[in-house]
């Protein structure tokens, strides 16, 4: 099979470049696991959280507290609520 379009010939109809602007597809998790939170320091660009605000803060200082030790600074993490 080939596909042509006007900036690119392929032998596929998958595109052969970015299709998001960041480079790849934001992935929103949502847990309040540890598993979860290191998970969300170490690899994560948005994050859900559901609970009250004393709660909320408190998960938000600790995921964004353990993102150092994963060579990462707390803005490449997003935490909004659920």
């Amino acid at each position: 099979m080939r596909s042509t379009t006007t900036d690119r010939i392929s032998r596929s109809p998958a595109r052969s470049y970015r299709a998001y602007a960041q480079g790849s597809p934001v992935i929103v998790q949502a847990g309040a696991s540890e598993q979860g939170r290191e998970l969300a320091a170490a690899r994560r660009r948005c994050l859900a959280a559901a609970q009250t605000l004393e709660a909320a803060q408190a998960y938000y200082a600790s995921v964004k507290g353990r993102m150092a030790k994963y060579g990462r600074h707390p803005d490449q993490l997003k935490i909004m609520p659920a």
